[in-house]
């Protein structure tokens, strides 16, 4: 699994005329920062792709992110904890 911090493209407009003060505007505003967190199924020098799922004989949808567009990308490793196999009963609220 991996963790990867990127930037988004963005666009604002259409076919039609725009008010030169909000494309203005628009223009100025920073990107928007992403936060990814899927299964790394393929990586090269121009992008790596992720999926949320896989099962044994099918795979879930797939991501492309372009490496220029990476601001980071740390692999994750199961830790040494291990997990309870259940929440204990009184954590759960019933509603």
């Amino acid at each position: 699994m991996v963790s990867i911090r990127w930037v988004d493209a963005e666009a604002r407009g259409g076919p039609g005329w725009e008010d030169p003060e909000d494309m203005i505007e628009f223009a100025l505003k920073p990107l928007m920062v992403v936060h990814s967190v899927g299964l790394l199924i393929h990586s090269c020098d121009q992008y790596v792709a992720l999926t949320d799922s896989r099962g044994p004989d099918q795979i879930g949808g797939v991501q492309k992110i372009p490496r220029a567009w990476i601001n980071s990308m740390d692999l994750m490793a199961p830790s040494n904890e291990t997990l309870p196999s259940s929440l204990p009963l009184e954590s759960v609220r019933t509603g």
